[in-house]
């Protein structure tokens, strides 16, 4: 079963693909949605365990706290990026 992303995708494609190319790109997306979904579970993980990272790490002593908070949430914002971009 594919995903609207990859529908979409390929609808987008389908005016400059000729029958076998499509075919071809079909059969990919199909092929790597076990990668995909893989990968996806790693970034939600790491995107968790930053979570609780900073619910644990106060830091308050920190001179830099705002800077170390900034960063920490740029990074998860970044992850959830990543699983946006790869349909998950």
């Amino acid at each position: 079963m594919q995903n609207s992303r990859t529908l979409n995708l390929i609808s987008q494609q389908k005016r400059s693909l000729t029958k076998e190319e499509l075919d071809i790109l079909e059969e990919s997306f199909r092929a790597s949605k076990y990668f995909i979904n893989h990968t996806a579970d790693i970034l939600e993980k790491e995107i968790d365990t930053k979570v609780l990272q900073s619910e644990h790490e106060l830091k308050y002593e920190n001179p830099n706290w705002m800077l170390y908070q900034a960063d920490n949430r740029g990074y998860r914002r970044g992850l959830r990026k990543a699983l946006e971009l790869i349909g998950a």
